[in-house]
């Protein structure tokens, strides 16, 4: 479920600035169909979200992440020391 609401809200927001740049003339399509914008246009945005989503995971583990190096528990002030999960024994 979760999925399908960052999907839907992604192609919502990406088309809408979109949009902004078609109002200023950044861009232009040739045969627009709705709000001056392809038809195609949200299934791209919701596409290139479904992609971004689907490698976090592949991404993370080649720049040398852990599944769960972007926890709350690695999100820490500057200064605090880490926690630590392995155990030292003495």
């Amino acid at each position: 479920m979760k999925w399908l609401a960052a999907l839907l809200i992604a192609a919502g927001v990406c088309t809408v600035l979109d949009h902004e740049h078609v109002a200023w003339g950044v861009l232009a399509y040739p045969h627009p169909d709705f709000w001056q914008q392809a038809w195609w246009v949200p299934l791209l945005f919701s596409a290139g979200t479904l992609g971004a989503l689907t490698s976090t995971g592949v991404v993370r583990r080649l720049v040398g992440g852990g599944p769960g190096d972007s926890g709350p528990e690695t999100l820490r002030p500057a200064g605090e020391p880490a926690a630590s999960s392995t155990r030292v024994s003495t």
